[in-house]
């Protein structure tokens, strides 16, 4: 007594149309935030330049002005 295969469960043109509409809504959802993450990337190299060029100068070790 051989048991037959199930049946393969196939998809409907419906459900494939469902599912190719959800991948191209999340590839939407990651486009936007793969932008986003570029921005931010690209204004902390900024900020990181600006801090660069604007370091604060050092004062020599011989200021004791707070001892007199």
């Amino acid at each position: 007594m051989s048991e037959s295969p199930e049946p393969k469960s196939e998809l409907t043109l419906g459900e494939v149309a469902s599912q190719i509409t959800q991948v191209l809504e999340m590839n939407d959802l990651l486009h936007s935030e793969l932008g986003e993450i570029k921005s931010l990337l690209k204004h902390l190299v900024e900020l990181s330049l600006a801090l660069k060029k604007t370091e604060l100068p050092e004062l020599p070790d011989d200021n004791d002005a707070m001892y007199g």
